[in-house]
């Protein structure tokens, strides 16, 4: 949506505030139940914290937050709602990276396996952070390297470790592959493109513009609960693939969020609690 068409709809949702609203907003208010340890963590109904395991308990400003707040067809079509539904997929991420091998006149720490004639060459490469929220002991590994003599080879492997802590100047973490490397063909100097793959993982899934980030780090949606209704819900969120992030808690496969005109009905939300007060 243009800045234009976006101040012309906040300008209307001005115009258009219903006070007699709060009656309304009272009637379908939805009491929310929070961890008196882990804030983030709110329900729409009573339970345990999944995190400490103390009881949740009702929070009067939480309830108000994320009451329910209804929009006429008018509003809806001039901050132009779009929804989806939750989507349940399969992730999985490919991380590229490269590595050069050791210079001439270091050993490249080679191990030979005679029962298949192979040699394993164990190389290091430095991650970022993000990336070890994927990659763990034991995931695969590809390389590619060209060689004048051999041409383009491919060759397989895993991750043997990663460093827990980050290296005090580059602030990546240390990654150690072991690659099964037949023929002793690697050799110092060479380059090798990596692609360093993750597991595949079940998990339901919303377009990532569809979340809301709060300054305090929470993270929200705006669920559709009705015909024209809609409630700003918290969510933990967490891996992302391209365009899709992961809802670790929050949602349900049956539910369905508001991609485009999120920020518009927030800010409606926000009006329409000021008016009154």
């Amino acid at each position: 949506m243009s800045l234009t068409k976006t101040i012309q709809a906040l300008i209307i949702l001005l115009s258009t505030i219903n006070f007699s609203y709060s009656a309304d907003i009272k009637k379908q208010q939805i009491k929310m139940f929070v961890c008196p340890m882990h804030h983030h963590i709110q329900r729409d109904h009573a339970g345990k914290c999944p995190i400490c395991g103390m009881a949740l308990v009702l929070n009067k400003t939480a309830t108000e937050k994320y009451s329910v707040i209804t929009l006429s067809n008018t509003i809806k079509e001039t901050i132009n709602v779009l929804t989806e539904n939750v989507r349940h997929v399969s992730l999985q991420k490919e991380i590229y990276a490269g590595a050069k091998l050791e210079p001439v006149g270091s050993p490249i720490n080679t191990s030979k396996n005679t029962n298949n004639n192979a040699n394993n060459t164990e190389i290091s490469i430095g991650l970022l952070k993000p990336n070890l929220k994927w990659l763990k002991q034991g995931s695969l590994v590809e390389a590619e390297a060209k060689d004048f003599l051999w041409g383009e080879h491919t060759w397989t492997g895993e991750i043997i470790s990663i460093s827990k802590q980050p290296d005090s100047k580059t602030h990546l973490y240390t990654t150690h592959i072991n690659l099964h490397t037949p023929y002793g063909i690697l050799k110092p100097n060479m380059y090798l493109t990596l692609t360093l793959y993750s597991d595949a993982k079940s998990a339901l899934v919303i377009p990532f513009k569809s979340v809301l980030f709060h300054a305090d780090g929470s993270t929200y949606v705006v669920r559709v609960v009705g015909k024209n209704q809609y409630r700003i819900s918290p969510v933990a969120i967490g891996i992302r693939q391209d365009h899709l992030v992961e809802i670790i808690d929050g949602l349900n496969k049956h539910d369905k969020v508001v991609t485009d005109g999120q920020f518009l009905i927030r800010a409606e939300k926000q009006l329409r609690n000021a008016s009154h007060d």
